[in-house]
């Protein structure tokens, strides 16, 4: 029980580094920079696509940084498994003990 409490603990410590962040950044500059030249060369414009396409890199960012954090943010991870736990082992504990005679 011990090592599943710390493991969840150190698990919830852990983020993703800030060099795969900014890596994520610079993805999300050089292609929306990419996508603009490669309208702009075309001649048309396509405003409603780029701009729904952008939106989505962007959403895509953030939810991996709110997964990143999960207990906080608008993603959070449910704790009723542990809590159920906690209220079946009070529950044992309280409960006479039939084994011993």
């Amino acid at each position: 029980m011990l090592d599943v409490g710390t493991s969840r603990a150190l698990a919830s410590r852990a983020h993703i580094p800030g060099a795969i962040l900014g890596a994520l950044y610079l993805f999300l500059v050089v292609s929306s920079a990419l996508l603009g030249s490669m309208l702009a060369k075309d001649g048309t414009r396509q405003r409603y696509a780029s701009t729904i396409l952008v939106i989505l890199f962007v959403l895509g960012i953030v939810m991996i940084i709110d997964l990143d954090r999960p207990r906080a943010g608008s993603i959070l991870v449910s704790q009723r498994g542990l809590e159920e736990l906690a209220a079946a082992m009070d529950r044992d504990a309280k409960a006479p003990d039939n084994r011993l005679p």
